[in-house]
């Protein structure tokens, strides 16, 4: 678990991502893009994103993510903030 900018969470999820994202916005928001639908998670909001988004589009955003690290990278470079 880390405080990390929400950049950090898109750059690990290009394109078609398999895995799963939860975690807290702190402020700003972000908008995950689906086959068929948007979602915008705002700041204050506990957050689930399933398998199979296409993409997590970012503002400014700040937030705690809890999913899983990309293969080869250990948790804490995943969740590094990225300058």
């Amino acid at each position: 678990m880390s405080v990390s900018g929400a950049r950090t969470l898109a750059q690990r999820c290009r394109g078609h991502c398999g895995k799963p994202h939860w975690g807290y916005v702190i402020r700003g928001a972000l908008r995950v893009a689906y086959p068929d639908h948007e979602e915008v998670i705002s700041a204050g909001d506990a957050y689930y994103v399933a398998p199979g988004h296409l993409a997590i589009h970012l503002g400014d955003a700040e937030l705690i993510d809890f999913g899983p690290a990309t293969r080869g990278t250990s948790p804490s470079e995943a969740n590094r903030p990225t300058p």
